[in-house]
């Protein structure tokens, strides 16, 4: 079974690439376009997985995930960005992670192996 990934990514081609891609790993994928429609998708169900793009037009991807961090702090977030996040992200926990855009689709799968271990361990 797949993991429940909610993309946020404000480039219409690249977001409907990564639900295709994700989708053909068998993975249960929704998108948003912008911070408020991801935080509305957010409140209504929970995901395993938020991969946000840092960018988001005016709006931080970053900033979003802190706020879904504050009342979910296992939350598991990938974010997909250009630039290295590494001192960006470390303090915001073990369930985080980033991947340089672009990326390959095996360093993608292998960041959802680890969300998926370390999901099913909780269980």
């Amino acid at each position: 079974m797949g993991l429940t990934i909610h993309v946020v990514e404000d480039n219409d081609m690249v977001r409907e690439l990564l639900v295709e891609l994700l989708s053909e790993f068998k993975h249960d994928v929704t998108a948003s376009a912008d911070v408020a429609q991801a935080l509305a998708q957010l409140q209504a169900r929970d995901f395993d997985v938020l991969m946000t793009d840092v960018q988001l037009g005016a709006e931080s991807g970053i900033e979003m995930a802190q706020r879904v961090l504050q009342t979910r702090p296992q939350q598991w977030v990938i974010f997909c960005s250009g630039y290295a996040l590494t001192s960006a992200i470390e303090t915001m926990g073990s369930n985080v992670r980033s991947i340089l855009k672009p990326f390959e689709e095996d360093d993608l799968l292998a960041l959802l192996q680890q969300a998926t271990d370390q999901l099913n361990a909780r269980h």
